[in-house]
């Protein structure tokens, strides 16, 4: 027995909607040394009913290499939805009625990341201020 489980009408009879939808995300860094770091995502979508409209399970894996060339300069690359399975995909369902919808694009993409920081990085420390809290522990010592 579903947790929820509602009935609609629909011109001559009533139809029960069954939905649980899960959107999980799953998300990984690896460090592999040298500088290199490895990482790894994905998501995947349940079967899921809107309104009318079933779309079934759909989801997406990501995967991506750094490596740090320098304390200043990463480089990246990235490849989104390494398998291609981002799809949109639904179906219609009402009385008289029955449109099955696929929507088909590239959606993997690769990138590549370049980031270099600039400026002295040891000034930024000597920067810091003191809180308030630590200015009165200091008096009271």
């Amino acid at each position: 027995m579903p947790l929820f489980a509602p009935t609609i009408p629909l011109r001559h009879r009533q139809e029960q909607l069954k939905n649980i939808q899960v959107n999980p995300l799953q998300s990984n860094h690896f460090q592999l040394g040298k500088g290199w770091t490895a990482e790894f995502s994905a998501r995947v979508s349940a079967q899921s009913v809107v309104a009318i409209y079933t779309v079934p399970w759909l989801g997406s894996m990501n995967t991506g290499l750094q490596k740090a060339v320098s304390t200043k300069l990463k480089v990246k690359l990235s490849i989104q939805d390494s398998i291609h399975t981002n799809r949109t995909i639904a179906t219609l369902s009402a009385p008289a009625n029955i449109q099955h919808v696929r929507i088909s694009y590239d959606t993997r993409v690769a990138l590549l990341n370049v980031s270099y920081t600039f400026g002295n990085q040891k000034v930024k420390a000597a920067r810091q201020r003191r809180t308030a809290a630590e200015g009165e522990r200091q008096r009271a010592n």
